[in-house]
């Protein structure tokens, strides 16, 4: 029979599954965002040549696919030669789609990552806060909303956030205990993170932090820490070996196929404007992609912490929480100062942050007599994350608005017709039209009316009215709870 536990922890496993997986094949027969096709092409290249021949990201997403795609194939043969490809491609056709299949694979591998991702974020709660603050903590990072969202893409930063969870939790256990074992493991995980986006390698911060946190002072243990990061050089180069076999690539700043060129293109601030950039990332950034509630609860409990240690002192409050503080207002502080910064940057934060949340959690249940306040409160702190996480799954449950225009343009489109647009976003669907004539800039309809010809104006419009006249309107698609613009389809 399973343990309670067990039983809690699958259950929210389940939810982050579910979560990161319902909507996963958004934008088919489309893909849409630039960097997915990086990912997969990289991987597929693995058969002629192991080395990518590119360090914009490390290697060990590209790697992985490889592997997972080359198991599929495998399994795919065997399928085929036992007799039963007619039988399964009929009910799962996509599975014989060479184009989409490793698309849906590789968002596949990445959303379950990021589900799974709740696993080391409990033990990691569970060993320093006990059994119930593992499961807020690992609640916590299940509905984490940005997390949710980022996770239904085949992109590098929610794989990375799952490595950075697994050295968390070995560094929760440096906290504790002095055993090598975790230097070693933590090492090894904090070289995987990195291996898998170069951000990553901040974490090698935390091990030194956890070490000195627990002994507090320097002695003949610190030889710990030349084996943790002698570990994580490992597992960076495990999963990036061509940083060392094609290093002069590697080290190239004057274009995206070496790896320095990313440290140079985020640029970095003034002084001045990084502190600026720091309070905008923490009350701006934070607040829209982590939750309202759960953003105001990581803030409110550091000024909480903070005036109860240095005023009142009344509140006993584990330290051990000061460590998770510590890690994620660094890297907070440290993302802001890129003059170039984006929200998936901060996603290796969240684990650290769902970790805090866990925390709060039990400090509320310590501090508050009243039980029905405290619930009322964690009710409210974890429900509004949930709504905007359960409303990104459905955005993408939902079909693209572009995808459904080329529903329609297909089943209306005749060859010769013209496709006239301004927008480059609609250059994936309307190549598909191979017999039509395509135009770019919503002036040259009139040139095409004059001529006689006939069509379809693909006009991506802001406001609720359109600012083309004299056509007619045959198709309008709105975009809520959906992916793409707002679309008007007027008939030359």
């Amino acid at each position: 029979m399973l343990k309670k536990i067990n039983l809690i922890l699958l259950g929210i496993v389940i939810l982050a599954v579910l979560l990161r997986v319902i909507g996963i094949t958004h934008s088919f027969p489309f893909i849409f965002h630039p960097d997915e096709p990086t990912v997969v092409r990289s991987a597929l290249g693995i058969r002629f040549d192991p080395n990518p021949g590119h360090f914009d990201w490390p290697h060990l997403f590209i790697y992985q696919n490889y592997f997972l795609f080359m198991i599929f194939s495998k399994v795919r043969d065997i399928i085929a030669a036992i007799g039963l490809k007619s039988s399964l491609s009929s009910a799962f056709p996509i599975i014989w789609d060479d184009y989409l299949v490793f698309y849906l694979l590789t968002r596949l591998f990445a959303a379950l990552l990021g589900a799974f991702t709740v696993v080391p974020v409990f033990y990691t709660a569970k060993n320093l806060f006990g059994e119930k603050a593992g499961y807020f903590s690992a609640l916590a990072m299940s509905v984490m909303p940005f997390h949710v969202w980022h996770s239904h893409y085949s992109l590098v930063d929610v794989p990375m956030a799952f490595w950075a969870a697994c050295a968390m939790y070995f560094c929760s256990k440096i906290l504790k205990e002095a055993s090598l074992k975790y230097y070693i493991l933590a090492g090894v995980f904090v070289g995987l993170a990195a291996s898998t986006k170069y951000n990553g390698g901040l974490l090698a911060l935390m091990i030194p932090l956890a070490h000195f946190y627990r002994i507090k002072r320097i002695d003949k243990i610190i030889i710990s820490l030349v084996y943790s990061g002698l570990a994580a050089f490992a597992g960076f180069i495990l999963g990036t070996p061509y940083s060392l076999l094609d290093f002069d690539t590697f080290i190239r700043t004057d274009s995206p196929r070496g790896a320095l060129w990313q440290f140079t293109n985020v640029g970095s601030l003034p002084f001045g404007e990084h502190i600026i950039s720091f309070f905008r990332s923490l009350f701006s950034t934070l607040f829209e992609d982590m939750g309202y509630t759960f953003t105001a609860v990581f803030i409110g409990l550091f000024i909480f912490l903070f005036t109860e240690r240095l005023i009142f002192k009344k509140i006993k409050f584990d330290n051990y929480i000061l460590f998770f503080y510590a890690v994620a207002l660094f890297l907070i502080y440290y993302i802001s100062g890129f003059e170039k910064v984006r929200s998936h940057y901060f996603l290796f934060i969240v684990p650290f942050i769902a970790i805090i949340l866990g925390y709060f959690s039990i400090l509320l249940q310590n501090i508050l007599v009243n039980k029905k306040l405290i619930y009322l409160i964690l009710f409210m702190v974890f429900l509004f994350p949930f709504i905007f996480s359960l409303k990104n799954t459905l955005t993408f449950y939902r079909k693209d608005t572009r995808v459904l225009a080329y529903y329609w343009l297909r089943k209306s489109v005749k060859d010769n017709d013209y496709l006239v647009y301004d927008s480059s976003q609609f250059e994936p669907v309307l190549n598909k039209f191979k017999n039509t004539q395509k135009a770019k800039g919503y002036q040259r309809a009139e040139e095409i009316k004059s001529l006689k010809g006939t069509g379809y104006i693909i006009y991506n419009y802001e406001g609720d009215e359109s600012v083309i006249e004299g056509y007619s309107e045959v198709y309008r698609i709105g975009n809520y709870l959906r992916n793409g613009p707002k679309i008007i389809i007027f008939e030359i």
